[in-house]
């Protein structure tokens, strides 16, 4: 099963790193709600403010009335994002007039950008049982995209403007129609903005000042498709903000409201805590917590699947049937065996690999972000596996009776190379 966790896990942590710009909770935010129920019909109560659903129109603040929209910001007749959208039939061309009546850029009313919520008519998955596929943000978007370069799950749409990230709900490998959209970044260019006036182009300074302090803020470093650099992360709000070496916002991403990836975890003792539920990791025959104690903990996964495997038991090859629990945004996946044999049930939480954005870390300090000079310090030498498969390194540490296996920025070559990726409980063979 080691291989296959790993190949899955190197390419889930290439397409989160290049996929999101993002960060939370506003806890300064301006008041005038505290449920739905405070709000007028159609709206929304987020961080004390009342907010209009991106289908019925602009959000407006508390105490304001909706305002007639001619259309919603969409369509041949109605202003787009301020001249973002390809030359086609369906939007406005890249280069010219917000609509057929030929208006300026700077006269386009923008987009909204509701944190939990979408960009404009783009909006992300809320839930399982409510979702945004792709084929339906093409349809409010009223363009197909295209994937952006070196991605797998990030389509742009409006010339690039517009980035859109998803999962694989069907197994296809590729980001189609069915698959669930989990983010959207508004990048330079786009005629988009928060309530309070946020957009790319704000600084560190007015976004703190209008959302408050992130729930975390990190670093993180470049990859295929990510510029790097330092991200302000509000789980709580649902909106991350990326900024540039200046200090300006250069992406601000949207996904659905999340809880707080941080606590701790002992690779030793194969556990993991969060929100304060101390959750065990076993060998999947007779140890190891069921997949619900992991559920009640972090919430409902961003998308649940599964994969079968033969093992071999006591020289005897078996199938086992795995289930996958992966929490993209919050930078954790949750394996476990499910069934052996197609009959014998076992719900056995087995491995959990970590990457950002989780941001917990263990007594001894070990983290994501941590330097492989820290990791040989902490556990020693490592043993080295190389997988053609996936072509490239991973590190495996003993702690204790268990494996912590970890993948590394530049496949481990430097010292000073950090860690991207920690899987707890590793299990060769």
């Amino acid at each position: 099963m080691s291989a296959h966790l790993v190949r899955r896990a190197c390419s889930l942590v290439l397409a989160l790193a290049g996929a999101l710009a993002c960060g939370g909770c506003p806890e300064e935010s301006a008041g005038g709600c505290e449920l739905d129920n405070d709000c007028p019909q159609g709206f929304v109560c987020l961080a004390g403010v009342c907010w209009q659903s991106p289908q019925e129109g602009e959000p407006i603040g508390p105490g304001e009335e909706p305002q007639t929209q001619d259309d919603g910001g969409t369509g041949d007749d109605g202003p787009g994002p301020a001249d973002d959208g390809p030359a086609g039939d369906d939007g406005p061309a890249a280069d010219e007039g917000g609509g057929d009546d030929g208006q300026a850029e700077d006269q386009a009313p923008p987009w909204s950008i509701v944190p939990g919520r979408g960009v404009g008519p783009a909006t992300v998955s809320q839930s399982l049982a409510n979702p945004t596929t792709l084929d339906q943000a093409r349809a409010a978007l009223g363009e197909p995209g295209s994937l952006a370069e070196g991605a797998t799950y990030t389509m742009s749409f409006q010339a690039g403007r517009l980035w859109l990230v998803g999962i694989d709900v069907n197994g296809s490998k590729s980001f189609d129609g069915p698959d669930h959209v989990l983010t959207a970044i508004a990048r330079e260019g786009l005629n988009a903005q928060t309530l309070q006036g946020l957009r790319v182009g704000s600084t560190l300074a007015e976004v703190r000042g209008a959302l408050g302090q992130p729930d975390h803020t990190e670093v993180l470093p470049a990859s295929e498709t990510f510029e790097g650099g330092r991200v302000d992360e509000y789980f709580r709000l649902g909106l991350f903000v990326n900024y540039g070496p200046t200090d300006l916002a250069k992406a601000l991403s949207v996904t659905r409201v999340y809880s707080l990836p941080g606590g701790s975890f002992d690779p030793a003792a194969g556990t993991l805590t969060y929100n304060g539920t101390t959750l065990y990791l076993g060998d999947g025959n007779s140890t190891g917590d069921p997949q619900s104690r992991h559920r009640a903990a972090v919430g409902e996964p961003d998308w649940p699947g599964g994969f079968e495997k033969e093992v071999v038991s006591g020289g005897t090859p078996v199938d086992v049937q795995f289930y996958v629990d992966s929490y993209r945004i919050q930078g954790m996946e949750f394996i476990g065996v499910d069934t052996v044999a197609g009959m014998f049930e076992r719900d056995k939480l087995v491995l959990v690999g970590l990457y950002p954005f989780y941001y917990g870390q263990a007594a001894n300090g070990t983290r994501i972000g941590s330097t492989k000079a820290e990791m040989d310090a902490r556990y020693g030498a490592p043993t080295v596996r190389q997988d053609p498969a996936w072509d490239g390194a991973l590190f495996l540490y003993t702690t204790g009776t268990r494996k912590l296996g970890v993948l590394y920025t530049n496949d481990g070559q430097s010292q000073s190379d950090t860690v991207v990726m920690l899987l707890l409980n590793y299990q060769e063979g």
